[in-house]
């Protein structure tokens, strides 16, 4: 499967849990050949943290930090984009980030995804 139309499942994975996930369709989507793979191309890509679709948990709301996640591995694996460390890059609240995410938070300003507190 080619990696654009991986990125194009995956983003209509997201699209999906954001804005139509059903709780009751979780069942179904497990049995889902394209929602697995794109489940599993996610993790390979580092845009999500889980590795089964069955941890996946598409009926939560998707903070600021798991955007970043997201967001970051899209760019870096899939497109395949630089990051500026020349770039000066701060957020206020980074101190009360999840320890697994800052790193995400802070990448996702050097690629401009995200302002911080300039």
């Amino acid at each position: 499967m080619s990696k654009w139309v991986r990125g194009s499942i995956a983003m209509g994975v997201l699209f999906f849990v954001v804005f139509a996930f059903d709780v009751t369709a979780q069942s179904s989507l497990l049995d889902d050949v394209e929602f697995v793979e794109a489940v599993n191309w996610m993790y390979s890509k580092q845009m999500t943290s889980y590795k089964e679709p069955e941890q996946f948990r598409g009926e939560d709301l998707v903070s600021r930090q798991q955007a970043a996640k997201f967001f970051v591995g899209y760019a870096t694996n899939v497109l395949y984009q630089v990051i500026d460390t020349s770039r000066y890059c701060s957020f206020d609240d980074l101190q009360d980030a999840d320890p697994t995410l800052k790193n995400a938070i802070l990448q996702s300003c050097l690629l401009r995804l995200f302002k911080g507190n300039q």
